[in-house]
């Protein structure tokens, strides 16, 4: 996994708008890439302030998809995480790899401590994730937006 970038701009924008993809996520369309740019200067700003951020999923030199932490809250030391990879790439553990990656540095940073608690919501729909999150051991929290926490 990679720091996002403005260079990942283009790759990252594909995955986002396919259709499979949008149909789980939460992120909003983007009608070019100078808006979309827009919406990844805030990830880039999260990364710089350590309040979250976004890394970029890659496999042979080609962006796969992305994982990120935003919503952080100090207050409850909590953040929330969001994962998307391109459907060519479903089901292989590309995502349980990223998620092993993201979780580590998490736990590698609690010392400090930013985040104790991460937060995942998730489409009743997509099973995947609501597995994956399962197999993670991430605990269900709420039955009516399937959100699910994770305590580090």
């Amino acid at each position: 996994m990679k720091p996002l970038s403005h260079r990942h701009g283009s790759a990252l924008m594909a995955i986002l708008s396919h259709p499979l993809v949008c149909k789980y996520n939460d992120i909003p369309t983007f009608n070019d890439l100078a808006d979309f740019r827009a919406y990844l200067q805030n990830d880039l700003a999260l990364w710089y302030q350590q309040e979250g951020g976004r890394w970029c999923i890659e496999y042979n030199k080609t962006i796969i998809g992305s994982c990120g932490v935003y919503n952080y809250n100090n207050q409850l030391k909590q953040a929330e995480i969001g994962f998307e990879l391109h459907p060519d790439y479903w089901h292989l553990g590309f995502m349980n790899e990223a998620l092993v990656a993201v979780l580590d540095y998490y736990r590698s940073q609690a010392a400090i401590p930013l985040v104790t608690n991460i937060i995942a919501r998730c489409d009743s729909e997509n099973i995947a994730s609501l597995t994956l999150l399962e197999k993670f051991k991430f605990t269900k929290i709420d039955n009516e937006e399937i959100t699910y926490n994770l305590k580090l």
